[in-house]
């Protein structure tokens, strides 16, 4: 395992690699340039040629890429255009807000899923598995983004029992950003939530109809203890993937969920960069979530061996 681990991490630095050069072709091969923004009413050839030549927008795409990518590896990502920020500084500063809130929606989407899962699994064809894939199945049809306007109008404006927007920094105040989370988690982990259920529920009732779980039921052992302790353990395996693919997918979504709640996350950051054209704020920010998933697929796949001793790598 250990060697496994070391072999995943020195094909970190390549991974990365690829991904930057993607995103840094994707940004420039886009049409428009962040001077005209930037400038705003002063916008006049003669300043739009300086400014660029001052942002270094004027070099090769080869020279811009290298410069940018040996100051990344030195853990310097470059300045934002729009505000002249530093961009590592900024999205350390709201990374820790959107991986809470993605955490939070995960941890409510499993919980949530998987007694509906093992329920439908042991319920197969009744009106409690139909009710149940129906529920999950309006969890991942409906946009969180409308999900999350029905939750604010429904428990912040007429029961009042959350606040609508805003918070602090978990960081900063993680009780405090606490209650600020709920909301955008629900309507986050929604998707989830339905997707791990039908999955895990399709994975039970496969294990349901194996031998050894006749087997055990001709022994006299218990229905909980051959759901929760036999069949549960086997039919998550396959589930993890769709765990770890679902927390990818809760930090790219976060970035409507954040505007509409307007959130410290990197969310926010990314969607005001795109529209500014801030060219290093976008590519460092792509840069840090592309890491982010590399780490949840190693992870993944360590979690793979403890599930399943069977599963080794070699």
């Amino acid at each position: 395992m250990l060697s496994y681990i070391a072999r995943r991490l020195l094909q970190l630095p390549l991974l990365l690699l690829f991904a930057s050069l993607i995103v840094f072709s994707l940004m420039h091969l886009a049409p428009g340039s962040p001077v005209p923004l930037m400038l705003g009413d002063y916008s006049d050839p003669e300043a739009e040629a300086a400014l660029t030549h001052a942002l270094g927008l004027d070099r090769p795409l080869p020279v811009q890429y290298l410069s940018w990518l040996g100051n990344a590896m030195r853990g310097d990502l470059g300045f934002s255009v729009a505000n002249r920020q530093d961009v590592l500084g900024e999205i350390m500063a709201r990374l820790p807000n959107t991986l809470a809130l993605a955490a939070l929606a995960m941890t409510w989407a499993v919980a949530i899923a998987i007694p509906i899962g093992i329920i439908s699994a042991v319920r197969q064809n009744t009106w409690v598995d139909y009710l149940s894939m129906g529920v999950a199945l309006g969890g991942i049809s409906i946009p969180n983004f409308i999900l999350a306007l029905f939750l604010i109008l429904v428990i912040s404006v007429q029961l009042e029992w959350l606040p609508i927007s805003g918070g602090p920094s978990v960081t900063k105040d993680a009780v405090g950003a606490l209650k600020f989370l709920i909301l955008p988690a629900l309507a986050l982990g929604a998707r989830g939530a339905g997707v791990i259920a039908r999955m895990l529920r399709s994975c039970m009732v496969e294990v349901l109809h194996q031998d050894y779980i006749t087997t055990a039921r001709g022994k006299g052992v218990g229905n909980f203890r051959i759901y929760w302790r036999h069949a549960l353990k086997n039919a998550f395996i396959p589930t993890l993937t769709v765990l770890g693919i679902n927390f990818a997918y809760m930090l790219g979504g976060s970035v409507v969920i954040e505007q509409i709640f307007s959130l410290p996350g990197i969310g926010g950051y990314l969607m005001q960069a795109v529209l500014g054209r801030d060219f290093p704020v976008i590519q460092g920010i792509s840069l840090c979530v592309a890491m982010v998933f590399i780490f949840v697929n190693l992870t993944t796949d360590i979690l793979y061996s403890y599930v399943d001793p069977r599963i080794r790598y070699d």
